[in-house]
């Protein structure tokens, strides 16, 4: 599922874990999932990198916050995706890369005090 994010903008989101019969997955109080946005598929550093935590679980869901300084990214398509690192050592990716779309703003800080 493709993300679309404002230029400059707060993002909340979150991540559910489920196993094939949709029901919840329960972590390991070590292990821990991580949101990684990119420029390429083909690597690159990560532009957002986010680490989420068991004790952070919400109702089944891991919420997560991106600030403003995070998604001051040049307008584009990017790519994100999610894994889970295990405190066994175990690593697994938890769904496919998608876009992460940063669309430009059309109203400016600046323009409301002129």
């Amino acid at each position: 599922m493709f993300i679309i994010v404002r230029r400059g903008s707060v993002f909340f989101g979150k991540l559910c874990l489920r196993d094939e019969e949709a029901s919840h997955v329960e972590l390991s109080e070590d292990d821990r999932i991580i949101f990684t946005v990119r420029k390429t598929l083909g690597g690159g550093a990560p532009l957002i990198r986010r680490i989420l935590y068991p004790g952070e679980e919400i109702g089944g869901a891991y919420p997560f916050m991106l600030t403003a300084q995070e998604t001051d990214l040049t307008p584009g398509t990017y790519y994100y995706d999610a894994a889970l690192e295990c405190a066994n050592g175990e690593f697994y990716h938890l769904m496919a890369p998608d876009e992460f779309i940063v669309s430009e703003t059309i109203s400016k800080k600046e323009e409301l005090n002129e």
